[in-house]
């Protein structure tokens, strides 16, 4: 009876709720608290870079100590980007004469769907072919909806650009016009694949700009041309990064590696082009990776290095969704204890389940500060051990007990 007990007692000690004194850091969080209210908390940067096991060690316990469920609300999925939308060829032309073109007009099918991208494939290699896409409501009268360019290229690196975009539409007409090779205006070519498209990726929060330091530029070897980037604090998560150069016709491959600390190695975080070719302007590199320090590897092979006259570097801010117990107080979230088992709530599939999603009222961070309760010493894995220890030391205690009654001479019988 007193082992069993002393396991139950050593054991929920070793199990028993995370408390503040567990935590290094603390977050005051402020708003509106109503009893079962779901807030939305966006996590500032310092989360990140301070947390010991981010998003296991977080925890948001108020002032009575009751734990708020929470779950990180992850981006939504975005599905297929487009999806083809009908079209019917007609009147395939080749117009002569100094401004000569390929044109074809095509009829959308259907009810006037919307659509908002042109997919145009041409034969031939080693090319930059101007194209202008008219739309009309009745093929009398056209208008200009976008201009763009098909481009090949091998070198210095591979290029394919097949797709040009305009603002959604549902003009049952569209005139597609390709021009010549701009570096060979004699040049015959053929239209492979005409395919209308619509966009259909869902919607993303829009993304914030990163502070960082702009470090001094080095050259790894001939012809790559190194950019280094300091974002102040470790862990950093990214989505993208535009560059604003200065100069025109360039096409250059741009490899992107991150760390975390100067002593440790890069990790490649992918890579993209960036380009200028007559009106055509692609500097944004949808690249994601984490850490504190980022490496831009431009390929310049033989051309010049490019004058980078500005850069950002953008990412999609983190948020918590949290529901508020019954008789709630101030609320703080709490980081950086290690050590820590992921926490289990169900408040998830719960938030899942509902029919509508409920109105989300923010909870607004203060600012990071040291948790003046955090206690360091036992963690709960050094706890749990050390509570198996006594748990054996009480059963061997236990045995040899048994093993003396056991083996002991019996006493005599005393005679009254």
């Amino acid at each position: 009876m007193i082992k069993a007990l002393l396991v139950s007692t050593l054991f929920s000690l070793a199990l028993r709720a995370e408390a503040p004194r567990d935590f290094a850091w603390r977050i005051p969080l402020s708003g509106d608290i109503q009893p079962d209210a779901y807030y939305s908390i966006p996590l500032p940067r310092e989360v990140r870079a301070h947390a010991a096991d981010f998003p296991r060690d977080l925890r948001i316990l108020d002032e009575t100590g009751a734990a708020w469920p929470f779950f990180l609300e992850r981006p939504p999925q975005t599905g297929p980007a487009t999806e083809a939308v009908s079209a019917v060829r007609r009147n395939a032309l080749h117009v002569e004469g100094p401004d000569g073109h390929r044109q074809i007009d095509l009829h959308i099918s259907g009810d006037r769907p919307a659509h908002t991208q042109l997919h145009i494939q041409t034969d031939g290699t080693d090319f930059v072919r101007r194209v202008e896409i008219l739309g009309s409501d009745d093929q009398q009268t056209w208008g200009l909806m976008a201009m763009g360019y098909l481009i090949h290229a091998n070198r210095p690196q591979t290029l394919r650009e097949t797709t040009i975009r305009y603002p959604v539409s549902n003009l049952p007409y569209l005139r597609v016009r390709v021009f010549p090779n701009t570096r060979d205006a004699l040049e015959t070519f053929s239209i492979q694949t005409l395919r209308v498209e619509r966009a259909t990726r869902t919607p993303t929060p829009p993304l914030t700009e990163h502070a960082f330091t702009r470090l001094p530029d080095t050259s790894a070897e001939r012809g790559i041309q190194q950019i280094h980037l300091d974002l102040g604090l470790e862990r950093q998560p990214f989505q993208a990064i535009e560059l604003t150069v200065k100069g025109r016709d360039y096409l250059r491959r741009v490899n992107v590696f991150t760390r975390n600390r100067e002593s440790d190695p890069w990790r490649g975080s992918g890579g993209g082009d960036i380009l200028r070719v007559e009106t055509l302007r692609q500097n944004r590199l949808n690249v994601s990776g984490a850490g504190r320090f980022i490496r831009l590897d431009i390929h310049n092979h033989n051309d010049p290095p490019l004058d980078i006259q500005d850069l950002r570097v953008l990412y999609r801010t983190e948020h918590l969704v949290t529901q508020a117990p019954s008789n709630p107080s101030a609320p703080s979230l709490y980081l950086g204890a290690e050590h820590l088992p992921a926490p289990r709530y169900d408040l998830q599939t719960r938030w899942e389940r509902l029919p509508s999603a409920p109105a989300l009222q923010t909870l607004h961070p203060g600012g990071l500060e040291e948790n003046p309760l955090h206690r360091a010493g036992l963690s709960p894995d050094r706890l749990r051990i050390l509570s198996i220890l006594l748990v054996a030391a009480v059963s061997t205690l236990v045995i040899w007990i048994i093993y003396r009654m056991m083996t002991s001479p019996p006493q005599p019988e005393s005679r009254s």
